[in-house]
This record gives structure tokens, C-alpha cells and sequence, in this order.
């Protein structure tokens, strides 16, 4: 739902910054990552490998920049050119989230059992799925963190706390919306509009 205005942001900050670079010719370290970087990608496209084939064209990206740039100018294109490779947190976020949850519904009052991603209460049992995982809180925040801090010119320091921040933020805000939709669920034995849904 956000990853078309974080792709034009990108995408207006890579020209915006590139012109402001002058144009240099490819050193062989440069060049020489790209085609490996290349290579590798359409290999790990071939294997269907889904996270290792956006990691390589992660890294093909930054190594044109390199070519068209410099390794310095390279550098300074980092934010822009950065892709979601998230796919792969989404088990760990699942996990916390079930976690966290079962411990918030411990003091709740309410008689909960938890079992991997399944929550079941007196009148029925919540799934916390993929979608529930808090993927798209937490690329949200991280997007904007990153935002303020490249727009803002952070200092390093600043921008780990801006992200540390953003990302606590995120993932209390998706238990807590857990949370919620669990302890209505429980309230309205589970006859709220809520229980199918609660995306928006």
C-alpha cells in the first residue's frame, strides 16, 4: 500500500543526487562486482530464490552506481537505491508477536492458550499470519526514519536511534493491535465486524 510512494521518493532523491555527481569512468573493482553481482542475479532468478535474487539486484544497483559514480559516489547513493528484502523477517516477527501477545493476554484476565501462531480463546482461536506479522509498520517506519534522517543529514548516531525508535514504535504498535482485535474478539464471542476485518 506504501511501496509506490517510497519507490517515487527514491526514485526523485537517485536523480536529485545524481546530478549532483559527476559522471567518472568505471574503475575495474566497479565493474568487475557488477557482472558478478549480474551473474548472480539472474542465476538465483533462475532458482526461484526470491530474497537471494532481490539481494543481488540489490547489489548489481549499487555496483552500476559504483561504475557511473565512483566508489565514494556509490556510497552516497546507499538510501536511494535500497529495496525491501523484508520477506525473510516475517517468521521472527510472527514469533515475537506471539510471544508478546500470550504474555500481554497472561495479565489481561483473559484465558488465552497460545500454540505457535495460533491464540485461542473461550470462543474461538486467532491466527497471527503473515499479514499480522507488523512487516508493513515496520517498513513504514524505517522508510520514514530514513527519510527524516537522509533529508535531515543525521549523524550516525542519530540515525541508529531514529531507526531504533522507529522500529520499537512499529512493532508495539502491531502487538497492541493484536491485542485488541484478540481481547474484542473475546468480548463479542467473536461476533464483531472486527474478527474477518481488521486491516484498516
Amino acid at each position: 500500500s506504501h511501496a509506490y510512494l517510497v519507490a517515487a521518493i527514491a526514485a526523485l532523491l537517485l536523480v536529485r543526487r545524481a546530478r549532483e555527481l559527476p559522471l567518472q569512468r568505471a574503475g575495474v573493482p566497479a565493474a568487475s562486482g557488477l557482472v558478478v553481482v549480474a551473474a548472480a542475479a539472474l542465476l538465483v532468478r533462475f532458482a526461484h530464490i526470491d530474497a537471494f535474487q532481490q539481494l543481488a539486484f540489490l547489489g548489481a544497483a549499487w555496483f552500476a552506481m559504483a561504475s557511473a559514480f565512483g566508489m565514494k559516489g556509490a556510497v552516497r547513493l546507499v538510501f536511494p537505491i535500497a529495496l525491501p528484502v523484508w520477506d525473510v523477517l516475517v517468521p521472527l516477527l510472527q514469533e515475537m508477536s506471539s510471544r508478546v501477545v500470550g504474555t500481554v493476554l497472561q495479565y489481561s484476565g483473559v484465558v488465552a492458550h497460545v500454540d505457535g501462531n495460533f491464540v485461542s480463546v473461550r470462543d474461538g482461536v486467532f491466527e497471527i499470519a503473515d499479514g499480522c506479522a507488523g512487516l508493513h509498520y515496520l517498513l513504514v517506519a524505517l522508510a520514514g526514519a530514513l527519510l527524516h534522517g537522509y533529508v535531515d543529514r543525521a549523524s550516525t548516531v542519530k540515525h541508529v536511534r531514529n531507526l531504533a525508535l522507529a522500529v520499537g514504535l512499529a512493532l508495539a504498535t502491531n502487538w497492541l493491535r493484536i491485542v485488541i482485535v484478540i481481547l474484542h474478539g473475546d468480548a463479542t464471542e467473536m461476533r464483531s465486524s472486527l474478527i474477518e476485518d481488521h486491516y484498516w
